[in-house]
């Protein structure tokens, strides 16, 4: 009954309240903590698990959920959340870091390919707001060319023309029916949503109490195998 109602999110304290409610019987908040050390090889089994070698695409975004430590400060978990050759959706890996930025990615990614990702079609991050509707790949570069020439004028650090637009726009060459799964990370942000609900109602005492509560979610969500919509329209020939 205490790893269960730990696996639920709540805090230690609640969990003493709610057995002593049930069965009469006291615990401290640190018997709790020490009942629920055999979660360590839940986690462990979570992380270090095989991937499969090729996906179709992958998410990658962030959210921050206040940790305690010697303080209380917010910290960002970074996700990865991946497209199977089937549809089905799969959480590879999550890092929980100071701030999200490019090295943290990076840390994830290198992670992932770790676990036995060798190829994957898409990467996909923070949309591109109105030149993801564009009807036709000639017109989102258009866009873009627009939006470089105005932000490179304004900060010249931003190299946007060097970037690679064929690689920018690889989503563009999907059918339209299913392009806009592919253009923002609409697909995480659910999963974002369910760690902030499960931790909103207290300060999360640990990251090693993070790290329960997300291998938790996460092996769930995995075992649901929830596929995106309309997928069987994407030729898997094309996929390498």
């Amino acid at each position: 009954m205490i790893l269960e109602i730990a696996r639920s999110g709540l805090s230690h304290e609640t969990t003493v309240r709610i057995i002593k409610s049930l069965y009469g019987t006291s615990y401290s908040a640190n018997s709790i903590t020490n009942i629920t050390e055999c979660f360590e090889e839940d986690i462990k089994a979570f992380k270090e698990r095989k991937l499969d070698k090729n996906y179709f695409a992958i998410y990658l975004d962030g959210t921050y959920i206040p940790v305690r430590r010697k303080t209380v400060e917010k910290e960002c978990v970074l996700i990865a959340l991946g497209i199977k050759n089937d549809g089905s959706k799969e959480v590879l890996g999550y890092l929980i870091r100071p701030v999200e930025s490019i090295f943290a990615y990076g840390e994830l990614l290198l992670n992932l390919k770790s676990k036995g990702l060798e190829n994957n079609n898409l990467f996909i991050s923070d949309n591109f707001k109105s030149i993801r509707n564009s009807k036709t790949k000639k017109e989102a570069m258009e866009k873009y060319e627009d939006f470089s020439l105005k932000w490179d004028k304004k900060d010249k650090t931003l190299k946007l023309w060097n970037l690679n637009k064929d690689e920018l726009f690889a989503f563009m060459d999907y059918p339209f029916e299913i392009r806009k799964y592919l253009y923002s990370t609409n697909a995480i942000e659910s999963l974002n949503k369910e760690i902030k609900r499960r931790v909103k109602v207290r300060i999360v005492s640990s990251e090693n109490s993070l790290e329960q509560d997300l291998t938790y979610m996460f092996a769930n969500y995995n075992i649901s195998s929830r596929k995106i919509q309309n997928y069987d329209l994407i030729n898997l020939k094309d996929i390498r």
